[in-house]
Parts: C-alpha cells; structure tokens; sequence
C-alpha cells in the first residue's frame, strides 16, 4: 500500500487522461520493482545477498515441502528476520520452529538445499531485469502525471 502518507492503490489507477485512455494500470509487483514502492533494501555484499537468496530459497521450498504455500517475491519471502546466524541446519530449526512446525528432518534440509542451489541461478537471472523492469515501471508512472 505504499507509506501512510502516499497510499498506492493495487493496481495503481492512471491520474492523466492519456493514462486513463490508454487504460494505464501498474499491478504491485511492478511498482515494488520501481523506485516508486517503498521497500527496504540491504546494504550487504553481493557475496552475502547471494548466500541470503539460496538461504531464502532452501526455506521456502522447506516451507512447501511441509504443505505451507509462500507467496510474494523471492527476494522478500519467506523472512529471514528473527533466524539468526548459524548453519543452514540452525535456521531452518529456527524457522520451523517460528512456524510451529516439527524440525526438518535430514532428508528435507538436503532436498531444500539441492533445490535451491538448481533454482539459484535461475533466480540471478530474474533479478537482472529488475532494474529494467523498475525503470519501466517509473516511466509509466511519470509520464501518467
């Protein structure tokens, strides 16, 4: 929904004629790509966002394994906040743990983790056309002003 003070509806609606027009609607995801959404952004290595993303992605296809549906970006979801530091096994316990669920058993934590390293690379690609995709996004936005 954007900050309190400059609410963004979903899909953001066109302000100009030419905007309403041409039936100009930005869905979330593509103003979260943008500079336009307000999204917190990390200020860690490439090393480490690469060591966050396979981590994200190993929870979450964990997280699908028990039957539990994760939505949103990869980027963003499931949270790492609250998991600590520690080896992949401990912040999984951690996050089963937060999720109320029993401990990931050896055979899950190796599936998750050869999963997510085969869709890692996959996912670096994605996130090339982010940027692109953003400027886009801001494009739009400026010229429907």
């Amino acid at each position: 929904q954007g900050r309190a003070w400059a609410p963004v509806s979903d899909p953001r609606s066109p302000l100009s004629q030419q905007g309403q027009a041409l039936n100009v609607s930005l869905p979330r995801l593509s103003l979260q790509r943008s500079n336009l959404w307000a999204r917190s952004s990390g200020s860690a290595g490439v090393a480490n966002r690469r060591g966050v993303l396979h981590t994200r992605l190993a929870l979450r296809r964990l997280l699908q394994l028990r039957g539990r549906a994760i939505g949103g970006l990869v980027e963003s979801s499931p949270s790492l906040r609250g998991l600590g530091r520690g080896s992949w096994e401990q912040q999984a316990n951690r996050a089963m743990q937060r999720e109320g669920l029993p401990a990931p058993t050896p055979q899950e934590l190796r599936l998750s983790t050869q999963w997510a390293s085969q869709q890692l690379p996959r996912q670096r690609r994605r996130q090339l056309l982010s940027p692109l995709l953003g400027r886009l996004a801001e494009l739009t936005v400026n010229f429907d002003r």
